[in-house]
């Protein structure tokens, strides 16, 4: 019954993940009379002076666009961020204040009512943008709403992990695109029409969540039938950096799972619970494996299958091989750790603006 089991899982994820690389390698761009023209990116702040210089830089390494409007969307910030973007930034700017109420949703709501341009990209202010991103955002075919791809880059151990989830997480995400039921965005790097973002808000009532400005969007998105593309490839990716510390991975990842239970998505709670039982199949498979030699291969080709997965996402290194293997018996020890309380991450606390 066990061996059943793991044969009935491993052969799953061999058959959803050629399926999914199939699906990655045969998507092409279709010809659009319409291209994005005028649009405006929004980036709203807190207290992000340690972490946005980055952004600036990276800013400053591409060429002045007249139809790029960067708009920077204070949240009650009590640091230097403004006089940092004021005394680095070389592109033209501006900087408005979010009058909402203190949290990120309310900041891209008052940046989304201000811009005067159709279309919306968001970022965070802590991406790293490539030389060509102009030049790759100008070959995408049009829709509704645009996922983009986020790259999460560091080298310590928490960072690694991270990595290596966010492979699987992204895979996920490219898998339900395939099958035109899009479930995961980012808001780091997502484009939008600023008419169905407006239509739409009557339609919200996730406001009071602190985090998921990007899923909450998609989900009302999709129920009401706007067209979506999720675009899978590296190139159009930004970067930006992934948690250095155990303490902050587990503070995000207990950020994303809150939101699930007000997520209207019927793949969440199953894909949840398949991704359990392909953790625990690798304990099925080495007890099994005691008394037959034969299911030693059998975990050879999962570790193969996920080590390929996030090489799809990430350029493998020694220390990244090495965790990927270590995460099949790792993994669900830190998820149980991660049930802890670890505390709230303060910028992402809606209050009152002062």
């Amino acid at each position: 019954m066990i061996a059943m089991g793991c044969i009935l899982i491993l052969s799953f994820q061999i058959v959803a993940a050629i399926l999914i690389w199939a699906g990655r390698k045969n998507m092409r761009f279709k010809h659009e009379d319409e291209c994005i023209g005028g649009l405006s990116i929004l980036i709203p702040f807190h207290n992000e002076e340690n972490r946005i210089l980055e952004l600036i830089n990276s800013l400053n390494q591409l060429e002045k666009k007249e139809n790029r409007a960067i708009v920077f969307i204070n949240d009650h910030s009590s640091d230097n961020t403004v006089r940092l973007i004021e005394s680095k930034l070389k592109h033209p700017f501006k900087i408005i204040e979010n009058t909402y109420k203190k949290g990120k949703k309310w900041a891209i709501k008052k940046g989304v009512e201000s811009a005067n341009d159709n279309w919306i990209l968001t970022w965070d202010a802590d991406v790293k943008i490539g030389n060509d991103y102009w030049q790759k955002l100008s070959e995408l075919p049009v829709a509704d709403m645009i996922v983009l791809p986020v790259k999460l880059t560091g080298s310590k151990t928490p960072s690694i992990w991270a990595k290596i989830e966010h492979a699987f997480l992204r895979f996920f995400q490219d898998g339900m695109a395939s099958i035109n039921y899009p479930t995961l965005a980012s808001g780091a790097n997502l484009v939008f029409r600023r008419t169905a973002f407006l239509e739409l808000e009557s339609k919200r009532n996730d406001y009071s969540i602190p985090s998921g400005d990007d899923v909450f969007l998609l989900d009302q998105m999709r129920l009401s039938n706007m067209q979506i593309l999720n675009i899978p490839y590296n190139q159009y990716a930004v970067e930006t950096p992934a948690p250095t510390n155990w303490k902050s991975l587990f503070q995000q990842r207990k950020r994303w799972s809150s939101k699930v239970g007000d997520m209207r998505s019927w793949t969440l709670i199953p894909a949840g619970l398949l991704l359990m039982f392909v953790q625990l199949s690798v304990f099925g498979l080495i007890w099994l494996s005691l008394n037959n030699p034969l299911f030693i291969l059998l975990i050879g080709i999962k570790i193969m299958i996920e080590i390929g997965i996030v090489g799809t996402y990430n350029k493998l290194n020694v220390q990244l091989i090495l965790m990927t293997i270590v995460n099949q018996v790792l993994y669900t020890l830190i998820v149980l750790v991660g049930l802890f309380p670890w505390g709230k991450e303060s910028k992402w606390v809606i209050t009152e603006g002062q």
